[in-house]
């Protein structure tokens, strides 16, 4: 009984946090792939696409459709070990921030 309530209470959680609109638009921004060519991809319009990247969720056909398209499981947010994808994200952004803050230290180091 509390293992199923515990499980249920970890689920509830990663579904809450996931926002995936902002999943699928750094996606795209990530193969460089815009809202005119994904509208095309998935059969929608542009402004389809705008709507999409500001959704909370998406209903399973449709993401089904962008995973294909962005040649991404989305669904992996939502699976229980879709901690892994979100400790994997987490990773790439902080590895991100890190080299950015490595660049511009170097390049105050080059001015002194």
């Amino acid at each position: 009984m509390l293992t199923q309530h515990l499980k249920k209470l970890y689920d509830n959680s990663i579904t809450s946090r996931v926002h995936i609109g902002e999943k699928i638009k750094l996606r795209a921004k990530e193969v460089r792939i815009g809202p005119t060519e994904l509208g095309k991809m998935i059969n929608t319009s542009k402004q389809n696409v705008f709507g999409i990247y500001k959704r909370k969720t998406v209903d399973t056909e449709l993401l089904s459709n962008i995973s294909k398209a962005l040649d991404f499981d989305f669904f992996s947010y939502y699976a229980p070990h879709s901690n892994v994808s979100i400790v994997k994200e987490q990773a790439a952004h902080y590895k991100t921030k890190f080299n950015a803050a490595l660049t511009n230290q170097n390049k105050n180091c080059k001015r002194n």
